[in-house]
């Protein structure tokens, strides 16, 4: 599964410098969920002169489990916990130029 997940994201950031280098707005929408994976994408965007901004969605794991329950296609919850233990919001200090945070809903 790991080297799926990983073939997947060189794709994907092939994908994003392909437009970036043609002068489109990327949307890069992945669970990067600690500096390491973003680095990459702040990285391929000041390369290409385009503003990393990065969008939070700041929920309480309660919310989280609650919700991902009630999906179709559910994530085991222990992921979920796991995930959310190892999750390190994204900062202006990090090298966004904006940082977004969505409050819970």
């Amino acid at each position: 599964m790991i080297r799926v997940h990983r073939r997947i994201f060189v794709i994907a950031y092939r994908e994003v410098t392909v437009a970036l280098a043609a002068g489109e707005d990327v949307v890069f929408d992945a669970t990067s969920l600690t500096v390491a994976p973003r680095w990459w994408l702040r990285r391929l965007a000041k390369r290409h002169d385009a503003i990393p901004i990065a969008h939070y969605f700041a929920i309480r794991l309660s919310l989280a489990l609650a919700r991902n329950a009630r999906r179709r296609r559910s994530v085991p919850a222990g992921i979920v916990t796991r995930m959310r233990a190892i999750l390190v919001p994204p900062t202006h200090a990090e090298g966004f130029a904006r940082v977004v945070v969505h409050p819970q809903r």
